[in-house]
């Protein structure tokens, strides 16, 4: 087997183990946050305490990714058979790149909700949603216009409208 064939076999097993592994890490931080919620609020019922929700959303999310785990195994033996019946051809490595592309997007946007989680507490929850909100629609290839609209209708909504209904979110070192 040659270096190129065992790089392009290891490339395919990423490319396609990559959500589902995003998923699985996901759904276990749900699942421990849900437990560790429980444990501190409610002792032993996860059902009916604050915890409750997380804890659905977590297996879900496991659901999910135990869904997609299985499709990507077939689809990777799938694309393994190809890779051995024939040489890709120039198409192919145009889509790979392209499907590089995605994986390198997702990850991006999974370290900005790190840097949002990590932020909120010093800039304020609607300066921090407002500056992800703006990256990730930027990410996803907005137009500019359309990024400063939806930007200024939530920072208008987080601003006037949440204190408007009663409602309190954690505000930063500039009081937004």
């Amino acid at each position: 087997m040659t270096e190129k064939k065992t790089s392009k076999m290891i490339s395919i097993v990423l490319d396609k183990m990559a959500f589902p592994l995003f998923m699985f890490v996901t759904g276990v931080i749900a699942v421990f946050e849900s437990i560790r919620l429980t444990e501190k609020y409610v002792d032993g019922d996860w059902l009916s305490g604050p915890s409750s929700f997380m804890m659905i959303l977590g297996l879900i999310i496991l659901a999910i990714c135990f869904i997609e785990t299985v499709k990507s195994v077939f689809q990777i033996r799938s694309d393994l058979k190809k890779l051995n019946d024939t040489v890709a051809t120039k198409e192919n490595e145009e889509k790979s790149d392209e499907e590089k592309g995605y994986i390198k997007d997702m990850i991006i946007s999974f370290a900005m909700v790190l840097v949002y989680i990590f932020i909120i507490k010093y800039t304020g929850f609607a300066l921090a949603t407002v500056i992800y909100l703006a990256a990730n629609l930027m990410l996803l290839k907005n137009p500019v216009l359309r990024v400063v609209l939806t930007v200024v209708v939530i920072l208008a909504l987080l601003l006037w409208g949440a204190p408007a209904m009663g409602i309190s979110l954690p505000r930063g070192f500039l009081g937004f």
